[in-house]
């Protein structure tokens, strides 16, 4: 007999058995009564993958015994076919069924797990009781983890008193595709005991760059093989891994260092889930880490291994225009200068290095020499105070040497606004077109007003005589940078003026207060235009069509006269001829 025949013999006769016993006098095996048997599978057809478990149900219900009658009923789950290339343990199903009586369980019956391979061979028959009626429910699945792909159809049978496998047998047809890479997580932290990384850390930097085969990181990537990242990719599946290195650093696949190098391949159908681990390579800079899967790019992490040495300084103006004075209704931006500690790669510090400001003029402006370490943004802030107007220079330079500087010039000015005005980026725009508006206020000696927020600088938001959609107008409250508001709306379908009126707060002038601000544009609307213009047409032929009429009825008042008059000149020759006649 040959492998192939044998195996279908085994498949056949996967099986698990109900029984129905009945507490009567009539033989327990007496046949079933009822002609209304039914087995049914959840799904006749179904889909899935290699590796992924696939799961229907088996439902059989309206068996009944006669009163006092029982019997055996056999449900058998068989294989018909099955791709060549299937192992055997990975063909047969693994049943379990459960029966209920109306309203209770059946007493003695476990789950019926019958398992791929030889052992299916068995069969197993289930015993039970009916209830009064004679009638009982039974429930199940057919599980099956298929390792080929290709078309599989399994049937069940069930056999015993009138339920005969040919008049109640259904078939399950499970079609198996080739899994493919759905989604991946990557994620890189510094935790490298071995253990997965689950999100990616918040500090991602290390001082020790010095070359060794201790990781400062970790990076876990997973495969998929679904639309979410919730379904592993089978391992027999698995595509393969490439995490490369660029900038500084090496990767390797273990926390020892003993493969580390610029890249690391892992082949396919190793493993579904794979840690690589970043280490220093003796130079200071950022690492940027490119994970690909299967060849395809899938995710870019980036690492940086600094120097505790100042070596460079960065400063950022954040507030070029300090007040001179405290204002009520006034409140500055802060800081006035951000600085940087960079090291000899030009990376970033993220850790506190030391650096302190002085100002050139003390007379005009105050900074603090210290200035405070932000460790959210990794940087120094600054606060310049003003003093009197005028102009000083703030230099930032480390503690250690002094003799690394980065230099920024600030303004001092009032927070008192003695001008306004308001402007348009154009004079006119089509309907729709992006309108930026601009609002300068400036000082009593026409320097700009100091950099912050001004509380009711205007005594309402401004107004306009058309609807403005999208974007803002200007408001109560207003923050000026270098001396200047702006923001932006949407061109309406007309022409259009925005106004405002200064409050009398006291940041503006005594001569500003009350006084109004207003920007004005013209809209073309080619849509209206046209149909203005159709109607202005319609006007020009109307007039014409009226002229016309009017000149016809001037012809037909000149035919008329000349033939009035061509009567009464008859009229007359008439009279001539009578009076000749009268004279003869």
């Amino acid at each position: 007999m040959s492998t192939k025949t044998s195996f279908k013999r085994i498949a056949a006769v996967a099986a698990v058995a109900l029984t129905l016993g009945g507490f009567s006098a009539v033989s327990a095996q007496a046949a079933f009564t009822t002609s209304a048997d039914s087995v049914s599978v959840g799904a006749a057809t179904s889909t899935g993958t290699i590796g992924t478990a696939a799961i229907n149900t088996i439902s059989m219900t309206g068996f009944a015994a006669g009163s006092g009658s029982g019997g055996t009923l056999t449900a058998t789950v068989s294989l018909l076919s099955a791709p060549a290339a299937a192992a055997s343990a990975n063909i047969l199903p693994v049943v379990s069924v459960s029966t209920t009586q109306a309203g209770a369980t059946v007493n003695g019956l476990a789950a019926n797990n019958l398992a791929g391979g030889a052992a299916n061979g068995s069969g197993t028959t289930l015993v039970a009781s009916p209830n009064a009626a004679g009638r009982f429910t039974a429930a199940g699945t057919i599980t099956v983890t298929p390792d080929a792909a290709g078309v599989y159809v399994y049937q069940v049978s069930p056999s015993g008193g009138t339920a005969t496998a040919a008049a109640n047998s259904v078939t399950w047809t499970l079609t198996v595709t080739t899994p493919t890479l759905g989604k991946s997580t990557v994620f890189i932290g510094t935790t490298v005991d071995g253990s997965d990384i689950t999100a990616d850390a918040t500090t991602l930097s290390s001082s020790t760059y010095t070359a060794s085969g201790t990781p400062a990181a970790a990076i876990t990537v997973k495969q998929y093989s679904s639309v979410d990242t919730t379904t592993a990719m089978n391992v027999a599946n698995a595509v393969s891994y490439t995490v490369a290195v660029s900038g500084v650093g090496l990767v390797g696949t273990t926390n020892n260092g003993s493969d580390r190098s610029s890249s690391v391949t892992v082949a396919a159908a190793t493993a579904n889930s794979k840690n690589f681990y970043l280490f220093p390579s003796g130079a200071t800079g950022t690492s940027t880490v490119t994970v690909s899967l299967g060849g395809v790019v899938v995710s870019t992490k980036t690492f940086t291994f600094y120097s505790t040495t100042v070596a460079g300084i960065v400063t950022t103006l954040a507030q070029a225009y300090v007040a001179a004075a405290a204002v009520t209704g006034f409140a500055a931006t802060t800081p006035t200068i951000t600085a940087t500690a960079t090291d000899k790669s030009g990376s970033a510090i993220p850790t506190s290095a030391g650096l302190s400001a002085k100002s050139s003029d003390i007379t005009v402006a105050t900074v603090s020499a210290t200035g405070t370490w932000n460790a959210t943004n990794k940087n120094y802030e600054f606060t310049v105070t003003g003093v009197a107007a005028g102009k000083t220079t703030i230099t930032v330079s480390d503690t250690s040497t002094g003799l690394i500087t980065s230099t920024q010039v600030v303004n001092v000015t009032t927070a008192v606004a003695a001008t306004a005005v308001l402007a348009l980026d154009a004079a006119s725009y089509s309907a729709g077109d992006k309108v930026t508006w601009t609002l300068t206020a400036k000082d009593s000696t026409g320097s700009p007003v100091a950099d912050g927020t001004y509380t009711a600088f205007f005594a309402a938001a401004a107004s306009s005589n058309a609807s403005v959609p999208g974007g803002t107008l200007p408001a109560a409250d207003v923050t000026f940078k270098g001396g200047v508001a702006t923001s932006y709306f949407y061109a309406p379908s007309s022409s259009f003026t925005i106004k405002a009126t200064v409050g009398t707060a006291s940041t503006t002038a005594t001569v500003l207060q009350a006084t109004a601000v207003t920007a004005s544009a013209t809209v073309t609307n080619a849509a209206a235009d046209a149909a203005q213009a159709a109607v202005d047409a319609a006007n020009e032929a109307t007039d014409a069509a009226n002229a016309a009429t009017d000149a016809a009825n001037n012809a037909m008042d000149s035919a008329d006269a000349a033939q009035q008059a061509a009567l009464d000149a008859g009229d007359k020759a008439d009279a001539a001829l009578a009076a000749v006649t009268d004279l003869a």
